[in-house]
This record gives structure tokens, sequence and C-alpha cells, in this order.
């Protein structure tokens, strides 16, 4: 079996067995090699592909078209595959190690002090430089899923609304425009969270206001004072002249008559 130049090796510490009757491991070229043009991956189960290609054991997710890992008939989007230990965690376990990449698994970045994960086949994090970059002349962000392009200049998941080619926020399939990400709790509103809260500007202001009126030794006041009421509700006062709130003042110099230096 002639090898492709790429799988070329010397290496003779491997200790995995020679695939079909070839005289090498599927790792460094034996065993049936996909068929697609171009490509030296290994064929997977019965079938003339690699994974990437079509072959093997695919995903049982309705629609879904990605290979299903391991043992388990889904892909890893989908709950196949190792998952990681973390309590409560059901995200996918990264390599070899047993958690995903939020706690701790996978490679990690090389830059001192710096405990994030290495991202695509770099040794370090997004922002110390690792991943695939951006192709937009003199942008260097990190390219976003399998596009060569960050998010502002057109890579990643785009909103589906025709016309609008913004990316889409978070899981969802549009831009916070036309509903996507996380929205505002607040029975009735449909505008979009803020950052890490559960509601939109306006609203998490007035709680945010509520909350130190509550705290807040000055007794409470009453909304007419907030609506600007013109007159006073209490009986007692019903025979006193009307009370106007937030008056203009006035400076005690604007009655004093001026009259120009003779």
């Amino acid at each position: 079996m002639t090898l492709p130049p790429s799988l070329h090796t010397d290496d003779t510490r491997c200790s995995c067995g020679a695939a079909g009757k070839t005289n090498f491991c599927v790792t460094h070229g034996g065993g049936k090699r996909c068929q697609e043009p171009g490509c030296d991956k290994c064929a997977r189960d019965k079938t003339d592909f690699c994974v990437t290609h079509g072959g093997g054991k695919r995903c049982q997710e309705s629609g879904c078209p990605s290979g299903a890992v391991g043992k388990t008939d889904f892909c890893i989007t989908h709950g196949g595959g190792k998952r990681c230990h973390e309590s409560g965690c059901d995200k996918a376990a990264e390599g070899k190690t047993d958690f995903c990449i939020t706690h701790g698994g996978g490679k990690r970045c090389q830059e001192p002090g710096c405990d994030k994960a290495a991202r695509d086949k770099s040794d370090f994090s997004v922002g110390h430089g690792g991943a695939k970059r951006c192709q937009e002349p003199g942008c260097d962000k990190s390219a976003i899923g399998k596009t060569d392009f960050c998010k502002r200049h057109g890579g990643g998941k785009r909103c589906q609304e025709p016309g609008c080619d913004k990316s889409a926020v978070d899981k969802s399939d549009f831009c916070i425009r036309y509903g996507g990400g996380k929205r505002c709790q607040e029975p009735g509103c449909h505008k979009s969270a803020r950052r890490n809260t559960d509601f939109c500007s306006g609203h998490g202001s007035m709680r945010l206001a509520t909350t130190a009126c509550r705290s807040s030794t000055t007794p409470w006041l009453g909304p007419q004072l907030l609506l600007g009421s013109t007159t006073s509700t209490s009986a007692s006062s019903s025979s006193r002249p009307p009370i106007t709130l937030f008056r203009t003042r006035t400076s005690p110099l604007s009655n004093i008559s001026r009259t120009s230096p003779s």
C-alpha cells in the first residue's frame, strides 16, 4: 500500500495494531481510506467514506447529518459521546479528559497565567492568538465557526430574516432585532434582555429604582409626586389652595429692576 505523503511516518513507538491488510494503524495511514477525492482519512465502519464525508454511523436525531460519536446513537450536539463529569453539566467531555472546556477539560492555553482552553490545533486561547483568525485585512479577531471571518465581517451564523445580514444571537436563528437571543422577562415585553440580566434596559432600570426606594430611609410619598400631581389629596387640605409641585425656582434677583448706569 502506498501512503499519501502526509501519512508517511518513521515513528516506531506506535503500539497500535495494523488495520486490515496494511502494515499501519488507522492513525498512520493503514486500513481502508475515504474515497472522497483529496481526503486521506480512514473510511468508517463498512462504508467507503470518513465521518466528514458521510461515512460511518449517523446521528439518529431527525434532520441531523452529523456522525454518531463512540458507541452512542447521537452526535456530540445531540448528547452523544462522552459527557462532562461536572455535576449538573451535560456538555461533551473534551479529548481524553473527563470534563468539558468550561470545567477544565481539553488542551489548555500555554500563555503563563491563562487557564482558558487552547483553540483548534493551536497552543493558545482566542485571546492569546489561538484558533483561526479573521481573513479581513487588518482584523485580528478570531473567525467564527467554520467560516473565515469574525462576526463583524460576516462570519458565524447569520440571521434567518430575509434581507438581514446581522449575526444570529446565542442559539437562536435570528438577531436581536428579529427576536433572537434572550428576551425580557417582564410580562408583555418582547425586547431583548441586557447582558447578564433577565430584563431589558427599561424594566431593569425600573426594578433598580424600586429596590433603591424600598431600601431608602426616606418615607415613600406615593406615585402622585412622581407623576407631578398639582393638588394635595389629603382630606384636611381640601380648603387649602392647590400646591404646585416641582415649580421652577426663580432667582431672588429677578424682581430687582435693572437700570442702566447714567
